[in-house]
């Protein structure tokens, strides 16, 4: 299965991580992906679940660095967009499209 989450100690850091892509139709399905995959197996095979987000919540110690693959929501509000528009200008419409830039349940505030 490719998209995952995990939390690990190195060098005295503590480093979690979000593999996959958020797609709100697959968030809230287990993997159900089997080898060969379909068609449709091949993409989703690589979005993210609810139970992985969950897994990476119930962390009750302090997590000095998070990875993750996808945007999280919002992060077009912090730093140039300005210019990130200008270098990339579909991702204009990708974050003001219904679905929005990146993994909600990733929000930065």
């Amino acid at each position: 299965r490719a998209s995952a989450a995990n939390v690990l100690n190195f060098g005295g850091l503590r480093i979690a991580g979000l593999s996959g892509i958020y797609k709100e139709y697959n968030y809230r399905k287990g993997h159900f992906e089997f080898t060969p995959f379909n068609k449709d197996q091949v993409r989703s095979v690589y979005h993210v679940r609810e139970l992985e987000v969950f897994q990476l919540a119930q962390m009750s110690s302090k997590i000095d660095i998070f990875v993750s693959h996808d945007w999280p929501t919002k992060v077009t509000n912090h730093g140039d967009s300005k210019s990130l528009y200008r270098l990339k200008p579909d991702f204009r419409r990708d974050v003001n499209s219904k679905s929005g830039l990146g993994n909600p349940k990733g929000i930065i505030s």
